[in-house]
């Protein structure tokens, strides 16, 4: 017997929900981890290492947002929209291409 289409749905936004709950420790950890980042820089230790790891801390910011849009969770969009304004750049830095200005071919 299949279960009613109403039973489907509820298991399947309590599988979201389930899987949204680390998503959003993993946004409150950026936020704050970009936000002491602007205001310290690398003051502390703990904080030298984080801002090393930087495009490893932010990688998974892409996926979470391709989640979010398929998961249609307007408030996880959102948030993942706004960290990727200030991470967009962090993340592409150290892969982008550096030119020497002495370079001669």
């Amino acid at each position: 017997m299949q279960p009613a289409p109403s039973q489907s749905r509820r298991r399947q936004h309590w599988f979201v929900s389930l899987l949204l709950a680390p998503v959003f420790v993993y946004f409150l950890f950026t936020a704050a981890w970009l936000a002491a980042r602007t205001v310290y820089e690398d003051r502390w230790w703990w904080l030298f290492l984080l801002n090393a790891a930087t495009p490893y801390l932010l990688l998974p910011l892409p996926f979470i947002l391709l989640f979010a849009l398929i998961a249609r969770r307007l408030l996880a969009i959102a948030f993942s929209i706004l960290l990727h304004v200030p991470g967009a750049p962090l993340l592409a830095a150290p892969w982008k291409p550096s030119i020497s200005p002495n370079f001669a071919p």
